[in-house]
């Protein structure tokens, strides 16, 4: 789990949550400035408030050694999450409502159905199960090594 000081910096930054994210999909903080158009004291900044929450031993030139597991989870509650998935689903809000019939990157799929409880609780397990299988497989480069993938997001909503 995140830490309370890593969530709040996260949420007051969320920059330096994208610049995590992208060190744990294995790219060099090189790599990183480069494709963000980062100068050096950027970098420096970004590397050396990681290195700070306790999330990566600076090495030397640039390089870092992560110190939390890439799939690092946020308490339920926490701050960053939330104003990340408000931005994220209402992007994909905005992408999704009114499209046109070709359109094959995209759905909007809802329904509404009667169940008890434990129905509920069944079927909030079983996405989960899915999507963190989906995930953990789109994650193994080497099996996926050739295919031509494009990032997709998912947000699965349901309430009373």
């Amino acid at each position: 789990m995140f830490t309370k000081e890593q969530d709040q910096a996260f949420f007051v930054h969320p920059p330096l949550f994208t610049f995590w994210t992208e060190l744990t999909e294995h790219r060099t903080a090189n790599e990183i400035a480069e494709w963000y158009e980062l100068n050096a004291t950027s970098l420096h900044l970004y590397l050396r408030q990681l290195e700070k929450l306790k999330l990566i031993e600076l090495l030397g030139h640039n390089a870092c050694k992560l110190l939390a597991p890439t799939h690092t989870l946020f308490e339920k509650g926490s701050k960053f999450p939330q104003f990340f998935t408000s931005q994220v689903l209402n992007r994909l809000q905005d992408r999704v409502i009114d499209l046109p019939l070709e359109d094959n990157q995209a759905f909007l799929i809802s329904l509404k159905a009667e169940l008890t409880h434990e129905e509920f609780i069944e079927m909030t397990h079983k996405l989960d199960e899915w999507m963190f299988n989906k995930l953990r497989e789109s994650q193994d480069l080497r099996a996926r090594e050739g295919l031509t993938v494009a990032p997709y997001t998912f947000g699965f909503m349901a309430g009373d």
